[in-house]
């Protein structure tokens, strides 16, 4: 007790300190007024005035003087005034402006600053005094009971009858009076029902009420804030003062009942701020503090009463000091009424009621059903607007809360995913950004705690299950969030808006694709036909919602549809090694997917930026899988290697061939793309055929039902073909564009070279009995010796051809091919001089030459440039 009433005198210290500051800012800022009030007649020059604005208050000289300064007479004023410059010529200083304290702070300083502190710190003493009174006569029995209480009742009124007579005495005296006389009638009452029984509880709590509506009265008459808290701290004080340990919970909440009753008749006639809150304060600190250390659970059907009652009757304050004056959310003792007052009852009651099945989850549903009916009723007054949006707040919150307490994981995801994207909505409609920033978090948090509670459960049938109908719950909460952010984007421009649309986008995409890998591993079909399904079903639906809502963001992520089809036929690679694009399913899912994929390019590819790259891609990869149907078709009438081989190679040709054709033979669909389609598909196209011609040349063509023909096998005639085809496009090519270089003869003679030597290998393999493998022909004599004839002819049929063209280039290459003849006949040949093939060899070389340097010697360097000029 003496460090309580230590740390009163110091609080009242302190107060007067404060008290004492305030006064002297009192005679400053009337110091200041007269200061500028002289300043406006003082004759001043216009360099005085711009020193008076560059100075800053800190700089300014005070004068100092008396508390009688503003009585003072003036002296006579000079009649010369030199008026300021104007304002445009004055030099700008920043200017200082003191920000407006809060309620709070302004009804603590009034407290701090008024009053008489020897009263303040006097009327602390005395009360302490009369309950040291009322223990010691308890302790040694100087007195009955009834005496001692009686006395204690009287000084009481006297004190507060005092008080009211010297009500308009300066520093509040008399207020402090009353206020003590006040919680001395608390002392009383509370001492004679609960420490000696002298009154029941009904007539306790009758008096009680009278001396709350008393102080109550005489707070609200006199409009006298300081008198109200004391009164009201005075009455929550006194059962913690007096109490031994042993006091029923029942008699300490239904006697703060009646002091809360006190606060809401206040409020009825006053708006203060400081008072609710107080009220709110001891309330709930004292109720937590009594559950956390006494409440039992064979309690609650006693306590639960008081908490309803404590959450309505502050409820009904902020209702009513609402209707006093606008509520301000910014405002801290309105948002922690407001704001707090749910949160703080709510755990309490959730702390009390959770032994209960269900029971958290009726109790929020109950809350959020009451904030829901109060803001309809309330948003049809203009004044409560503001505090209805509160109330609106406050019912999506404990409906959002109440969820998890009924449902599990999955379904409360799904329902918080909708929630948010209706609270999005809503605030968006209605431009509450705070509310926008709440849904879309609760979205996010409800999508990811979804999918940590369904990932990897099993279901009994793919696409028929509830995993996959609240998978699509999510996914159309997204898309539908989504939506509704790029609407308010201002017209698609980039906004954080537009950001988190495209978020929301790929989030529902994300999960719908996983969703659907989900269910096709339960799939009795192939895995990647199943997706192809879905994707291409999936895009449809996409471009039709794109294109009734006019979602260019939807328009633009569809592009990607192929791309993410590229990826599921490269993971079909394997199976269809084993089998074949159309096996099961996959006919459909082939003619689905490349259906959707070129009506996707024809309704929105004239706004997408990948559509060249689109065309080419889907051309070649439609021709790579219809090759490899056709291919295991030819394999499934025989088992020839060379025929199934030479089989995928006859629609790259074709297609190659198809590039170069005149424009008038293409849907105007690829017309606009046909550039791309020569240059990129072609190098594509060409590219894949290399490749196939490379493989080629390692099979030696046989065919069982026929002998070896050079030029008749069928694998010869395909490989000829795609030679043929390639140089054909390439000159097309060269034509189309105007490239003035002539690649095509170049290619057509390497080609021709390359090719002359693979028929050469295949009739040693055939008719020479040489094993068809890289070591055997290059260990046979024959072979070697036929090679060296073979590319001295091709030589010398180029010198042969350059002589008659004029072309000293092709001349050249001739004749390199004839050193590379030589080299080898002095690398290679030599090395078997003795037998008959490196004769043969020998000889027919070195006629060839004779012959070719009598008949075509190199061209003339004007001649060939003549030939090269035509």
């Amino acid at each position: 007790m003496l460090t309580l009433l230590a740390v009163l005198i110091i609080f009242f210290l302190i107060l007067d300190l404060y008290k004492k500051n305030g006064e002297l800012r009192e005679r400053l800022d009337a110091l200041v007024k007269e200061e500028k009030h002289e300043k406006r007649e003082k004759p001043v020059t216009p360099m005085e005035a711009v020193k008076e604005k560059l100075l800053s208050p800190a700089q300014k000289p005070v004068v100092a003087t008396d508390h009688t300064a503003e009585t003072r007479t003036r002296p006579e004023k000079p009649a010369h005034v030199v008026p300021e410059p104007p304002e445009e010529a004055r030099p700008h200083a920043p200017r200082e402006e003191a920000a407006e304290p809060s309620p709070f702070a302004e009804a603590l300083n009034r407290f701090i600053t008024g009053g008489n502190m020897l009263v303040k710190v006097g009327g602390i003493i005395f009360f302490l005094g009369l309950v040291f009174l009322v223990k010691y006569a308890a302790d040694h029995n100087m007195i009955s009971i009834e005496m001692r209480l009686i006395g204690i009742a009287l000084g009481a009124l006297a004190i507060t009858g005092l008080g009211w007579r010297l009500r308009e005495r300066e520093g509040y005296y008399g207020l402090v009076l009353q206020a003590l006389g006040v919680a001395s009638f608390y002392l009383v009452v509370y001492a004679s029902a609960k420490m000696y029984g002298l009154l029941s509880m009904p007539q306790a709590f009758v008096i009680m009420l009278i001396v709350v509506i008393c102080g109550s009265l005489l707070a609200v008459a006199q409009d006298a804030l300081i008198l109200a808290l004391f009164s009201v701290a005075g009455g929550f004080l006194v059962p913690i003062l007096t109490s031994d340990g042993s006091g029923s919970h029942i008699v300490l909440f239904s006697y703060y009942a009646m002091l809360n009753i006190g606060i809401l008749l206040i409020a009825w006639y006053r708006s203060w701020r400081l008072l609710n809150i107080a009220g709110f304060f001891f309330t709930f600190v004292i109720a937590t503090a009594w559950g956390v250390l006494r409440y039992d659970p064979a309690l609650f059907a006693s306590t639960e009463p008081f908490l309803i009652f404590f959450f309505l009757l502050y409820l009904g304050v902020s209702i009513l000091f609402t209707s006093k004056q606008p509520f301000d959310v910014r405002a801290f003792i309105d948002a922690t009424l407001v704001f707090g007052l749910p949160l703080v009852a709510f755990a309490l009651q959730a702390s009390m009621i959770d032994q209960y099945e269900y029971g958290v989850f009726c109790s929020a549903v109950a809350v959020g059903t009451l904030y829901l009916a109060l803001f309809w009723q309330l948003s049809r007054h203009t004044k409560m607007q503001m505090l209805a949006e509160a109330f609106r707040a406050i019912a999506v919150v404990f409906y959002t809360v109440a969820v998890p307490y009924a449902l599990d994981d999955r379904m409360t995801g799904a329902l918080w995913a909708l929630e948010g994207a209706a609270v999005v909505w809503i605030s968006l409609k209605y431009t509450k950004p705070y509310g926008v920033i709440f849904g879309v978090v609760l979205e996010l948090a409800a999508t990811l705690l979804y999918l940590l509670a369904t990932l990897g459960r099993p279901a009994e049938y793919a696409f028929a299950n509830g995993l996959f109908a609240g998978d699509a719950v999510i996914v159309l909460a997204a898309f539908f969030t989504a939506f509704r952010l790029w609407r308010h984007s201002d017209d698609g421009r980039k906004t954080s808006l537009q950001t988190l649309s495209f978020l929301f986008l790929g989030t529902g995409l994300a999960v719908w694709l996983l969703a659907g890998l989900q269910e096709s591993e339960r799939s009795s079909f192939e895995l990647g036909n199943v997706m192809l399904i879905y994707t291409a079903l999936s895009a449809a639906v996409l471009a039709v919602a794109a294109r009734r809502l006019s979602w260019g963001a939807l328009e633009q992520v569809l592009q990607y549809y192929l791309l993410l089809g590229a990826a599921t036929f490269a993971s079909l690679f394997y199976h269809y090694i084993d089998s074949h694009p159309f096996a099961g399913i996959g006919s459909i899912a082939v003619v689905l997917f490349f259906t959707v994929h070129y009506g996707l390019l024809w309704r929105f590819g004239s706004g997408w930026r990948l559509r060249a790259l689109l065309h080419v891609t889907g051309f070649i990869m439609l021709v790579l899988i219809l090759s490899r149907e056709l291919q295991y078709a030819v394999m499934q009438w025989t088992a020839v290697e060379s025929l199934a081989f030479g089989a995928f190679g006859i629609l790259p040709i074709a297609a190659l061939l198809l590039v170069v054709q005149k424009e008038t033979l293409f849907p105007r669909l690829v017309r606009g793309q046909l550039e791309h389609y020569r240059l990129v598909g072609g190098i594509t196209l060409a590219t894949i055929l290399g490749i196939w011609e490379l493989k080629g040349c390692a099979l030696d063509g046989a065919v069982p039902f026929m002998p070896y023909l050079p030029l008749l096998s069928p694998l010869d005639l395909l490989q000829a073909a795609g030679l043929a085809a390639f140089v054909y496009w390439l000159n097309r090519v060269e034509r189309l564009m105007n490239v003035p270089e002539k690649i095509a003869y170049k290619a057509a003679g390497i080609a021709a070279f390359l090719y002359a030597t693979v028929l050469l290998g295949r009739v040693v393999h055939f008719y020479g009995e040489v094993a068809y493998t890289a070591y055997a022909l290059s260990a046979s004599l024959v072979f070697q010796a036929s090679l060296s004839i073979l590319w001295s002819s091709m030589g010398i049929a180029a010198m042969l051809a350059g002589k008659l063209r004029a072309e000293r280039t092709v001349w050249i290459a001739g004749a390199g091919v004839l050193g590379v003849v030589v080299l080898k006949l002095f690398v290679v040949d030599l090395a078997g001089s003795g037998t008959v093939e490196r004769i043969v060899s020998f000889i027919s070389v070195g006629v060839l030459l004779l012959l070719v340097g009598y008949f075509a010697p190199i061209p003339p360097v004007r001649q060939a440039e003549a030939g090269e000029g035509k």
